[in-house]
């Protein structure tokens, strides 16, 4: 590919798909940090005991798959 039809086919990406790649990158991120969460929670879960770790296991897993279902969705719509 020469530079100019590089250039051309990067001028004709229009602002909706940037936006979109945007939220999608976003939603990744998210998917992470949510994962990182339920490792966080589980090992504060093995290292102190409350009595109160199974709903914050339960809901850390559930921010994982509200999330994860999300980002799929997401790809699929967007």
């Amino acid at each position: 590919m020469t530079p100019d039809t590089i250039l051309a086919s990067l001028l004709t990406i229009s602002p909706w798909t940037i936006f979109k790649l945007f939220i999608l990158l976003s939603l990744f991120i998210f998917l992470i940090f949510a994962l990182v969460v339920v490792k966080q929670v589980s090992i504060m879960t093995s290292t102190f005991r409350t009595g109160f770790e199974a709903p914050l296991k339960l809901i850390s897993w559930l921010l994982f798959l509200l999330v994860a279902v999300i980002f799929i969705l997401a790809i699929f719509l967007l």
